[in-house]
């Protein structure tokens, strides 16, 4: 079994241009922290060691593995150049903190090399999420992942990739911003949407969409209640996103550190105030309706699971339909 997921130098160029003079002990310290840290959320331990046992034998390995590992190779690739180039050409020596030089080649401009920065940084959680995504529609395959609590997890939201939420709120060309709205979302579900759900009827719609059994009135709440938690996860993102808490305390952070030829800004308090004030509306209104249909409509022969739990609220005069009976009103979403 291999130890890494590289052994040369010229495995890693093969997926990032690394110049081929770098040696390979220079990378492996990136290396190890990049299979630590990011490993995972890619796949569990047990994929991981099969993973690293395929690596023996490549070209005898099934293809699943083999575009398993390409996949792999260039997320670490791409994530090992990221956190390389901080310090790259930096060494600590008797003297402290040296540069080296040579003169071929020279380090690159501060604003070159924060251009690089950021581009590799998209790239390489480009290909960390495409990789995770091939491997949740691949599942079938990799036993071992699909039995696993890690992917058990990216199938437990109303909203599980970047593309669906972008369905609602286009997240732009930065996929890595899914990853910092992430933990809001999560938040917002549990707190906002389980709140109007309930949690049984909240499983029923996860496991439909999994299997892809999904039914017409349930289609309805879905949508609704995926665009109350993308619209609900940005109100809260756009204020929080831009606190930073450290060592040295809370800061607000803006974009003042940014290269002069960079044309992007800050938006501005009065325009953000107005985005988050259309995302808060939307969300509302989008909870206020999937509340509106299931607590007039739920019954037993519709929204059956919402109507038989405790999230559901019978009024006081109300009638219970059964199967046999017929509701004459089609409900809020119906007539719109």
């Amino acid at each position: 079994m291999a130890e890494h997921i590289f052994s040369t130098t010229e495995e890693i160029t093969d997926h990032y241009p690394f110049l081929a003079t770098i040696k390979f002990n220079k990378l492996k310290p990136s290396m190890k922290f990049v299979e630590r840290r990011y490993i995972p959320e890619l796949m569990d331990s047990a994929t991981w060691a099969d993973l690293l046992t395929q690596l023996d034998d490549i070209p005898g390995a099934d293809d699943e593995w083999k575009e398993l590992i390409d996949r792999v190779r260039d997320a670490c690739a791409y994530l090992i150049a990221l956190h390389y180039i901080p310090h790259g050409n930096v060494g600590i020596g008797e003297m402290g903190l040296q540069v080296e030089n040579s003169e071929e080649f020279k380090p690159a401009s501060k604003d070159r090399k924060n251009d690089l920065m950021r581009g590799i940084h998209e790239q390489a959680i480009d290909h960390l999420d495409l990789s995770i995504k091939w491997l949740n529609q691949n599942s079938t395959y990799f036993t071992d992942y699909a039995a696993s609590d890690l992917f058990d997890a990216s199938q437990a939201s109303l909203i599980n990739d970047p593309g669906t939420f972008s369905e609602f709120y286009p997240l732009g060309s930065n996929r890595w911003v899914w990853r910092l709205i992430k933990p809001w979302k999560d938040k917002i579900e549990k707190s906002r949407i389980l709140g109007v759900l309930g949690k049984d009827y909240h499983t029923e719609l996860i496991t439909q969409v999994k299997n892809d059994s999904l039914t017409d009135e349930n289609k309805l709440i879905q949508y609704q209640a995926q665009r109350a938690l993308a619209m609900l996860t940005m109100d809260a993102a756009m204020v929080n996103l831009s606190i930073r808490i450290d060592e040295t305390g809370v800061s607000v952070y803006n974009n003042a550190s940014q290269p002069a030829n960079d044309l992007r800004t800050t938006a501005e308090i009065q325009r953000m105030q107005m985005a988050q004030n259309r995302c808060q509306l939307e969300g509302k209104h989008a909870l206020s309706a999937i509340e509106s249909e299931l607590q007039a409509y739920a019954a037993a022969n519709k929204y059956a699971t919402f109507f038989n739990s405790d999230a559901y609220t019978a009024p006081a005069d109300a009638t219970v339909l059964n199967d046999t009976d017929e509701n004459p009103n089609p409900g809020y979403f119906n007539a719109l």
